[in-house]
């Protein structure tokens, strides 16, 4: 599949880890031609799902060609409420959405991300890392 079926609203999920102020992922936004990565605050059941998710190898291992990770959307079942997460996970011209069970703060921030009209929406957790 081509990549420019892909949304480009859709955030890059680039990283997940732990700070002195707590657990944090870094996401990968493109808007209006321009890119941005942004660091936001997670649980760290949040940080421990991405970092499952980046360690994901569907295609398996070619150190030559890097796999990315992209916010596919949500869903969720039940009643208490299972929240799931789509990723669209790509190397180079191979791609596929995996579905992972999340809590509600992952699927909720990559969302909010996602309906962002502009880069500076988000600028104050605009990072360079």
């Amino acid at each position: 599949m081509d990549m420019s079926n892909r949304d480009l609203a859709d955030p890059e999920v680039i990283q997940a880890g732990d700070s002195p102020s707590g657990a944090f992922v870094v996401v990968a936004l493109q808007r209006a031609g321009a890119g941005a990565r942004f660091r936001f605050a997670i649980s760290a059941v949040g940080r421990d799902l991405v970092q499952r998710i980046l360690g994901t190898r569907p295609f398996g291992e070619m150190p030559d060609v890097p796999h990315r990770y992209f916010y596919a959307g949500r869903g969720g079942h039940g009643s208490p409420i299972t929240h799931v997460l789509y990723v669209r996970i790509e190397r180079g011209r191979d791609q596929r959405t995996n579905e992972f069970e999340s809590p509600a703060d992952l699927v909720d921030a990559l969302e909010w991300f996602r309906q962002l009209p502009s880069l500076a929406a988000a600028a104050h957790l605009q990072t360079s890392t």
